[in-house]
């Protein structure tokens, strides 16, 4: 796995990334089963540099949000397949407040498997969203059918928190 800059907002100068297991992947569908290793053999620092990332850049206005049962169902699909067969736990998760509501993005790890899923997730009642999206867990709030493209800033954390 490796990152790769996310072209569409790169226009608007902000600089995201998302993780892919080759250059051609598309970026329209959820990411399940990614290995541990996939995460912490990420060289976030390269990236960093070679991007002249500054610290603003870096968070881009995501800040750490609270581990709690609610932000864990917000980021998992109300699918009965694999979601309700195992059970998850919820590795981390970051919020960003927009002018009409919350996101959240997170990593979800299944406790059998070891192997992590990436969710994006806002509440329907707020945002306006045009994208694929599927219902989660938790009343009101949807799953963007997408991968997780976000700042180094959750990458590096996610890192992080998988080596620690």
């Amino acid at each position: 796995m490796f990152l790769k800059k996310y072209a569409k907002w790169s226009k608007d100068g902000r600089k995201w990334f998302y993780i892919v297991d080759n250059p051609n992947q598309p970026q329209t569908h959820l990411q399940y089963n990614i290995s541990t290793d996939s995460i912490i053999n990420l060289d976030i620092d390269t990236y960093v540099d070679d991007n002249n990332i500054d610290i603003d850049e870096f968070y881009d206005g995501w800040t750490l949000a609270e581990h709690t049962k609610e932000n864990l169902l917000r980021l998992m699909p109300n699918t009965n397949v694999i979601f309700d067969k195992y059970e998850w736990k919820l590795i981390m998760v970051i919020k960003k407040y927009v002018e009409n509501g919350t996101w959240i993005k997170g990593a979800i790890q299944n406790k059998t498997t070891g192997q992590i899923t990436l969710t994006s997730s806002f509440n329907k009642e707020d945002i306006e969203y045009n994208g694929k999206s599927i219902e989660s867990k938790y009343k009101d709030w949807r799953i963007c059918q997408t991968c997780m493209i976000v700042p180094l800033f959750f990458w590096s954390e996610l890192k992080n928190r998988l080596v620690n």
